[in-house]
C-alpha cells in the first residue's frame, strides 16, 4: 500500500536567517535611545548617544537604521547574556 504521508526534506532556516528578514518601522513618539549603540565608544574613544525613532516590532528594540540595524540581525544572538539594572536604594 501506498502512504500518503510526505515529509518535508528542506532544510529550516536558522535563527540568525529568520532575523535577517526582518524591517525596520518608524514608530510614532520622540526618538529613543538605539539598544545597540548607545553607551558603545568609537573608534575615536567617542561615545555614541544616538537616538532612534525607527525599531524591529519583531524583537521589540529601538535601532537605528544605519549601521545598527543591520549589525544587530547579522550578529550571532547570544542568550546566555543578561543585562541587569542596579539596585535602587529606598529610603
Amino acid at each position: 500500500t501506498t502512504s500518503s504521508l510526505s515529509l518535508d526534506l528542506r532544510p529550516r532556516e536558522s535563527t540568525s536567517d529568520q532575523r535577517l528578514g526582518h524591517c525596520p518601522v518608524q514608530r510614532p513618539g520622540p526618538a529613543l535611545g538605539c539598544n545597540h549603540c548607545w553607551n558603545t565608544v568609537d573608534a575615536h574613544g567617542r561615545t555614541l548617544r544616538r537616538k532612534t525613532k525607527y525599531h524591529c516590532p519583531e524583537c521589540q528594540i529601538n535601532l537605528c537604521i544605519v549601521p545598527c540595524f543591520q549589525e544587530f540581525h547579522e550578529r550571532p544572538r547570544d542568550n546566555s547574556i543578561v543585562k541587569t539594572l542596579p539596585k535602587t536604594s529606598s529610603i
